[in-house]
């Protein structure tokens, strides 16, 4: 609910192989609050699983990230944009291409449908739909810096080294998040030019226009923090992560690049093609409704419960609305904290803990520990998830999970 991408997705399948004691089949149910979002959704997925086979497993590492990371695309990667977009139109609309086996639409509204097509249609028409990502960032960045505009390097250096740094993030190198809050750029490729709008990253909201509230493509996203934690502050390899007289050897970005290169390798390794994952897994793409669970109605006479339930910490109110037919006393709730929220306060982090507690508990489940990530040599505790299972589950099933 509300991940606003792929990345649980796209680590669960990498991770598949590694459950050799499981045979059984994977089913993920994707909710977003907007039919951009579940787009975009979508279209990573379609990067990582179906790219040409002619790109090595680097350069679509870094088309991946280009397009999950950045606000300017190269011109290449563009037109690759446009191209999965027909693609995933037609899947869309006429039940073809490789991904068919892979995702079902199956719960999806005539007007849901109608809403992805005019997203994947807006990604590809760029000449007759303008979108000035450049102008709409520096829009944010006005907006956000007000009369201190001016001197935003300043205000973007505090950020960093009081607010960043202290989320134990070092990993992420000064350059590579002043480049973030000015250009909108994470992931680069060497002496390549970024002037290509990304289009996945426009999304939608009402906009006053001659006093009447009307819809319109903005740019709405994240201009505080950027896109390196989900891929780029821990990996496996934890020669990537060390540091050397205080100093990291390597960037979040050459971390983001090693895990998704290693995603791929064990993808490819265990599933040969899309159709070997797909007799092992599929994704259920629901409508994105204001109340997600209305969007399970048509599965209202199904059996089947959820093994786990990932909650963003801007879904975090629907916890109370899952329905409990869905729920088994081993059904894990994994809610996402405010931790790298940095225009909050200390406080105003840990009052949304307190919250999420507070309403998964009358929802019935209770709080079994903070989530785990690596920092280095060893693992520390953390609040970047609150991880809860269902009454009737005790914290030694979830160890031996």
């Amino acid at each position: 609910m509300g991940a606003r991408d792929a990345r649980h997705i796209i680590k669960t399948i990498a991770h598949l192989g590694r459950h050799t004691s499981f045979t059984g089949n994977v089913n993920f149910y994707v909710y977003e609050e907007q039919a951009p979002i579940l787009a975009r959704t979508m279209l990573l997925l379609s990067i990582f699983l179906d790219q040409d086979h002619e790109a090595s497993d680097s350069e679509q590492a870094q088309l991946f990230l280009e397009i999950y990371g950045n606000v300017f695309l190269r011109e290449k990667s563009s037109e690759i944009m446009k191209e999965l977009s027909t693609k995933l139109l037609r899947l869309l609309c006429d039940s073809t291409g490789s991904l068919v086996s892979l995702l079902n639409f199956s719960a999806l509204r005539f007007r849901d449908r109608d809403d992805l097509e005019v997203v994947f249609k807006f990604w590809r028409d760029d000449i007759r739909k303008t979108f000035d990502i450049g102008k709409l960032w520096e829009m944010r960045l006005r907006r956000l810096h007000g009369t201190r505009y001016d001197v935003r390097e300043n205000m973007c250096d505090w950020d960093y080294h009081m607010k960043l740094l202290k989320q134990e993030v070092t990993i992420i190198h000064k350059t590579e998040y002043l480049r973030w809050r000015e250009h909108g750029l994470a992931f680069e490729v060497r002496d390549s030019t970024y002037d290509k709008p990304n289009r996945s990253m426009a999304t939608i909201d009402l906009m006053k226009q001659d006093g009447i509230s009307v819809p319109k493509w903005g740019f709405f996203n994240d201009v505080i923090t950027g896109p390196f934690v989900p891929f780029g502050v821990e990996s496996e390899n934890e020669d990537l992560v060390k540091q050397v007289n205080d100093q990291h050897k390597h960037t979040s970005g050459d971390v983001a690049e090693f895990n998704i290169l290693a995603y791929l390798g064990e993808y490819k390794r265990n599933f040969h093609s899309v159709n070997s994952l797909a007799s092992r897994v599929k994704v259920h793409i629901l409508p994105p409704v204001s109340e997600p669970f209305l969007a399970l109605k048509k599965l209202q006479k199904s059996s089947f419960k959820f093994a786990g339930i990932f909650v963003s910490n801007s879904c975090a109110q629907h916890i109370p609305k899952i329905p409990p037919r869905f729920v088994s006393e081993t059904t894990i709730l994994i809610v996402e904290m405010a931790r790298y929220m940095l225009d909050l306060k200390a406080e105003q982090v840990a009052a949304f803990k307190e919250k999420v507690l507070e309403i998964s508990k009358g929802a019935g489940y209770h709080f079994i520990e903070n989530g785990i990530t690596s920092t280095g040599p060893g693992k520390v505790k953390n609040d970047d998830f609150a991880i809860f299972a269902s009454d009737g589950l005790d914290s030694s099933f979830y160890s031996a999970f």
